[in-house]
């Protein structure tokens, strides 16, 4: 009977043994499952992020550099007419007139020579400009250096034509005894010449007036004591000469006279 005891005894503790032994596996196991299942969730799901580099400006950053513009084209070389001036053929007035440029004028630039610019008028032609009381404008780098052209020889001007009556005034005076008629003769003739150095108008043969250049006109008064017939002709002169016109006839008997072909 002591002995089944023993036996009893010896069992109830192999089992007690066992089931410590199970407790303690199944809590190693459970702390190593644990441990894993813990290392699973805290792992990050793929590689870490990327710092990203952001880059600051410089507080002292320079301002952007200014667009050049291209150049316009300079405007083609003229000349500012400032006060009245002649334009001649060249830088003389022996070379003859071209042109009188007025004061506000602008005419093309085309050369300069020493003291004048040459210039290109408005109808075309060119001529001389005292490099005086005149502005030039524009682009001068490309206007040329001109040659002055050889000083003309001079020559006499050219005759008056086409010498004319324009108004013919003949009244009697009675007066004083006898009586007299007093006679109004309105000339005019046509200037070919651009040299003179004026007009003389002669009557019958005699002075009777000294006009001065480009002057084309005169009114001559003559008194005479009966009608007749007067012969007028112009002469144009310079310093090396002169040229006559034709001559025509006047009459103060009502009509103008007509007469023309005279020549004294």
């Amino acid at each position: 009977m002591a002995r089944s005891q023993h036996y009893k005894v010896f069992e109830e503790s192999i089992k007690t043994g066992k089931q410590k032994r199970i407790r303690r596996v199944l809590g190693l196991s459970l702390a190593v499952l644990s441990i894993i299942s813990c290392g699973l969730l805290s792992s990050p799901a793929g590689p870490a992020p990327t710092a990203t580099v952001v880059s600051v400006a410089s507080a002292t950053t320079p301002p952007p550099s200014p667009t050049i513009q291209p150049s316009s084209t300079p405007p083609p070389p003229s000349l500012l007419v400032g006060a009245a001036v002649s334009c001649f053929n060249g830088p003389d007035e022996a070379f003859g007139l071209v042109a009188n440029l007025e004061a506000g004028d602008e005419v093309e630039l085309v050369g300069q020579s020493e003291g004048f610019w040459v210039v290109r008028t408005d109808s075309g032609s060119v001529c001389w400009v005292p490099d005086q009381g005149v502005i030039p404008q524009g682009d001068l780098a490309g206007v040329p250096d001109v040659e002055p052209p050889p000083v003309p020889t001079p020559a006499p001007p050219t005759a008056p034509r086409n010498l004319e009556a324009l108004v013919v005034t003949c009244t009697t005076d009675k007066s004083v005894e006898p009586s007299v008629i007093i006679n109004q003769f309105h000339l005019y003739w046509q200037d070919l010449s651009d040299n003179e150095d004026g007009f003389r108008v002669y009557r019958d043969g005699n002075l009777v007036a000294e006009l001065p250049p480009d002057k084309t006109e005169v009114v001559d008064e003559v008194v005479t004591k009966n009608y007749r017939t007067h012969y007028y002709y112009v002469v144009a002169y310079n310093a090396v000469g002169e040229a006559k016109s034709e001559g025509i006839g006047i009459a103060c008997s009502g009509s103008d006279g007509g007469g023309g072909g005279y020549s004294p």
